[in-house]
């Protein structure tokens, strides 16, 4: 038989730990709300086998593993609790958290994108002036050169043919 002080802490683990998976849930339905059923399977499935292998762990460190038909009674208790009293409070949480989060690292995150694209341009603008100042100067070595410049051909002439 077992002893009410260990009846006791097995309802008060159930009823907690009903509360705790419909919280870990709904954390988990917000961030997996907007997915494809093929995605959200897998991560669903391996999320109710870690909850219930945690609740088994904590059953055997409580009540030595035995299970009796109001632990998964006052499970389903947490669960509708939890629904009726908590829910709206955690999602509400939950947005402020999310926008915030979203906020801070959207807001870091365009400004490392600005940042770059400035640097992006930048370089591309020291490249063009590069190139029309190079072409600055091979036109002004033309035209100084042009300036120096004689005409040989004269020179070249053959007066012989006249």
């Amino acid at each position: 038989m077992i002893s009410l002080e260990r009846q006791f802490q097995s309802v008060v683990l159930s009823f907690s730990f009903g509360m705790f998976f419909m919280f870990v849930y709904s954390i988990f339905d917000y961030l997996f709300s907007n997915r494809r059923w093929y995605i959200r399977l897998p991560f669903e499935s391996l999320l109710f086998v870690l909850l219930t292998k945690i609740y088994f762990y904590l059953n055997v460190y409580v009540n030595e593993g035995l299970l009796n038909i109001y632990m998964p009674l006052f499970i389903i208790i947490g669960i509708i609790v939890y629904l009726k009293f908590y829910k709206k409070y955690v999602i509400k949480l939950i947005d402020r958290l999310t926008n915030k989060i979203k906020e801070k690292v959207t807001n870091k995150l365009i400004l490392a994108i600005k940042k770059i694209y400035v640097i992006m341009i930048l370089k591309k603008r020291r490249k063009k002036d590069a190139k029309k100042q190079q072409s600055r100067s091979r036109s002004l070595e033309s035209k100084q050169s042009r300036q120096y410049s004689y005409d040989w051909s004269f020179f070249n002439r053959n007066y012989d043919d006249d």
